[in-house]
């Protein structure tokens, strides 16, 4: 795949190369080659921003932030994951909980969800006193420390 997408830039098939570089991106996620997959995933963002292809650059954006971060070489920070606690969370906590992880305010994920800025509310505190952490980071660290734990299903 990334012979093919480098074979499209030459060729100056910028968007041919952009989801032969994303298609990449997407086997070494599944191969557990997370740091690849995010090199390839980042170029086919920029790639496809460069044919002004905003929708699959933001696709693509999705995908690379579902991408496990790997770790190396340093104490880490993330405390590790209860899974009863876990367990314990409804689904749409466990969405909410993801999408505070990447960072979005509790309206952002509103608009995502299709709910209240309120009933988002609601969900965060309900994670907040389920995992027992006190604020974002915490909330996005144990989702950290929970989504390593598991298998890669994430990658697509």
């Amino acid at each position: 795949m990334g012979r093919a997408a480098e074979l499209y830039r030459l060729c100056e098939r910028r968007p041919a190369a952009a989801a032969a570089l994303s298609d990449a991106g997407t086997l070494a996620c599944v191969r557990d080659d997370h740091d690849r997959s995010r090199e390839l995933l980042h170029r086919a963002r920029e790639t496809w921003q460069a044919c002004g292809a905003e929708l699959a650059a933001d696709r693509t954006a999705t995908y690379l932030a579902d991408v496990p971060v790997q770790r190396r070489g340093f104490d880490d920070p993330v405390p590790e994951p209860s899974l009863e606690q876990w367990a314990s969370l409804t689904e749409t906590e466990v969405r909410v909980a993801r999408l505070v992880a990447r960072g979005l305010t509790n309206k952002a994920i509103a608009t995502r969800l299709t709910l209240s800025p309120n009933t988002i509310g609601t969900h965060v505190r309900n994670a907040f006193t389920k995992l027992q952490v006190t604020n974002r980071v915490e909330l996005a660290l144990q989702v950290i420390a929970h989504d390593r734990e598991r298998p890669s299903r994430r990658c697509r």
